[in-house]
């Protein structure tokens, strides 16, 4: 075929599918009819290749352009090899040591071309397989660990033929063969341990916070030679000396990092026993200070921690201030948290619904510094009204100082579906007869009238009457009219078409959700039914029954009546 002048695709592939080869009698048999690529890569015989793809110990005997113009092959390149390598039915190559050290060296030789992607992939798989060679047989990449004088015995040391990195621009092998080597970068990429951080923190015998700080600048000048697996380890360690402004023995021990905050965040917020750091004066523009932070040390308390001290400190205020009557002041910690909210708090608020109260108010009835209460953020305004709490003045001057009082999801009165809610939540209080009328005439203020709140609140039971202990809905009672009809004109209807009357802005609300003058024919043919019994119970004397007969009588003459003109 090459050494013809043919050029014909498809009778050269029907030749090269009667053609089998094996170079030993061991050797794995290629079908040439189904070759499409050629290793141009030069992969190492221990390892197989895709069936699709002529091995390199025969594609050696051919020139490129034999391989391309007569045989139609085209090279195999590294992508189609690692996906290859990488899929499972391929994985049990990466629990041998031999295929394992050949399989790694070549992904380790390639890793310059991966993509982002390639990477991720090459990662994932790889952590999940016992894949790397060491002093304890095939390791997981977390359990491996880079040869070190440190380096326990009983830890697994990776016993590849490692690339260190020398300088910024050049690399030497660990050993003078060059044969399989692996980078060091590549297996810190894939989650090797590159340090014994146990081993490290075991060393520090010395239990004082200077020797910690020397552990930190040690630490901090490995960072960039530490891997996920083991910045992580270290993340989860108790090795940092914690204590508080005014220490002692209980919480003067080591901590987690996560758990202590930076020295500054205690006196800031002059709370003597929040657990801090040993290390007092750390420069915070030191590469220490930003080891620690990535470590997880914090600037500022966990949001739950922080709002339970605003609540303690109010509470400790108001106990004190019953003798004192004092002016009330703002606690430190909710200082610190509107000063704080945009850096540390703003993206973990957005995801939660805070209900903790922790907003100073007072109910605009309430005026004594006593009587300051703690709100939720739903459950208070920035302008007084009758249902709830107004945050004080001081409170809003605070937070519009540091940021926009609107993140926090706090408005200037509440919607008019809110309002209701709080109404409804509040009944006993605010649905008397004495305090509807501000209920009312407070609602009608409010913006978000539609139809679909008009047709709630047509199921609902929110209007007090006159001797009845029960709340009724708007289609039972009635709102008389300025200018009295004939119906209105009948005797006291009490008890049959009952009336309300809470006031000029109170009665707009009530008529703007359903409340009407007077009963239609329908609904007065209903409420004589439903009613008659109620209505003629319990009467004692004649005069009584003769005036309620009487009543009764012009309802059902005003039903003839209408009968007469819609016989339905």
């Amino acid at each position: 075929l090459c050494s013809s002048d043919i050029n014909d695709r498809s009778y050269t592939k029907r030749v090269l599918s009667v053609v089998r080869y094996h170079e030993t009698i061991n050797s794995p048999i290629s079908y040439f009819g189904k070759l499409n690529y050629y290793d141009a890569l030069n992969i190492s015989l221990v390892l197989p290749l895709p069936s699709n793809v002529l091995p390199i110990s025969i594609a050696e005997h051919f020139s490129q352009e034999q391989l391309h113009h007569n045989l139609f092959l085209l090279p195999c390149n590294f992508k189609q090899l690692i996906d290859f390598y990488l899929s499972e039915n391929q994985q049990y190559l990466f629990n041998n040591v031999k295929t394992a050290t050949h399989l790694l060296s070549y992904l380790s030789n390639s890793s310059s071309h991966f993509s982002e992607p390639e990477w991720i992939k090459i990662k994932n798989t790889l952590s999940e397989i016992k894949c790397i060679p060491t002093t304890h047989d095939m390791k997981l990449p977390k359990e491996s660990y880079l040869p070190s004088h440190i380096l326990r015995s009983d830890r697994p040391a990776i016993t590849l033929n490692l690339l260190v990195e020398k300088t910024t621009d050049s690399q030497q092998p660990r050993n003078d063969s060059n044969e399989n080597l692996v980078s060091v970068y590549f297996l810190k990429q894939i989650g090797c341990r590159m340090l014994d951080i146990q081993s490290i923190i075991e060393n520090d015998s010395r239990k004082n916070h200077e020797s910690m700080q020397m552990l930190i600048e040690n630490l901090a000048r490995e960072r960039n030679s530490m891997s996920d697996a083991d910045f992580n380890a270290l993340k989860n360690t108790k090795f940092l000396q914690g204590t508080t402004l005014k220490p002692n023995r209980k919480n003067k021990q080591k901590y987690v990092p996560h758990d202590l905050h930076f020295p500054f965040v205690a006196e800031q917020l002059r709370w003597s026993q929040l657990i801090i750091l040993d290390w007092h004066g750390i420069d915070s523009y030191s590469p220490e200070y930003a080891f620690l932070k990535e470590l997880g040390v914090r600037e500022a308390p966990d949001l739950q921690i922080l709002l339970k001290r605003i609540v303690q400190e109010h509470d400790n205020y108001q106990r004190l201030n019953k003798q004192r009557k004092e002016t009330y002041k703002l606690p430190i910690a909710l200082k610190f948290f509107a000063k704080n909210f945009q850096k540390h708090y703003s993206t973990f608020w957005k995801t939660s619904n805070i209900q903790q109260p922790f907003l100073p108010s007072r109910f605009h009835t309430k005026t004594n510094d006593t009587d300051i209460i703690l709100s939720a953020p739903d459950k208070v305004y920035k302008s007084s009204n009758p249902l709830c709490g107004t945050l004080l003045p001081d409170v809003v001057q605070l937070f519009e100082k540091h940021l926009n009082i609107s993140l926090l999801g706090i408005t200037e009165h509440p919607t008019l579906t809110q309002a209701f809610d709080i109404v409804m939540e509040r009944k006993t209080e605010l649905l008397t007869i004495e305090s509807a009328c501000h209920t009312f005439s407070y609602l009608n203020g409010l913006d978000g009238l539609n139809q679909v709140f008009v047709k709630r609140l047509s199921n609902i039971a929110f209007i007090p009457l006159e001797g009845v202990s029960t709340l009724m809905k708007p289609s039972h009672v009635f709102i008389k009219q300025p200018v009295p009809s004939v119906d209105e004109t009948i005797d006291d209807t009490s008890g049959l078409i009952d009336y309300v009357d809470f006031g000029t802005e109170a009665n707009a609300f009530l008529l703007t959700v359903g409340v009407l003058h007077s009963p239609s024919i329908q609904m007065l043919a209903e409420l004589l039914v439903e009613r008659q019994e109620t209505y003629f119970s319990n009467l004692t004397n004649d005069v009584d029954i003769d005036k309620k007969l009487r009543v009764y009588k012009e309802c059902l003459k005003k039903l003839a009546i209408a009968s007469t003109h819609t016989p339905e």
